[in-house]
């Protein structure tokens, strides 16, 4: 039984994980309006699709400053900065 729990665990680890293609089309301070204007520091950086049924769509993400973090919609940065403040 232990054999088996070390099985699965070396086989979960030797997966390679799949990437997403995509390009890098803009990056800089994000130009979505936003009540109040957009703290400093906010980076928007938008990825164009290279594959699939969705080649050539835009998909945007917003980074805060420092934090490491990443949202996908205007909704989470709404949401995260109302929780902020």
């Amino acid at each position: 039984n232990n054999n088996n729990n070390n099985n699965n665990n070396n086989n979960n680890n030797n997966r390679k994980k799949k990437t997403k293609a995509r390009n890098l089309v803009w990056t800089g301070p994000p130009n979505d309006k936003l009540k109040g204007g957009w703290p400093d520091g906010w980076i928007k950086k938008v990825f164009e699709r290279k594959n699939g049924a969705s080649r050539g769509k835009l998909d945007s993400y917003w980074y805060p400053p420092g934090e490491g973090r990443k949202f996908r919609s205007l909704i989470e940065v709404k949401r995260y900065l109302k929780g902020r403040s």
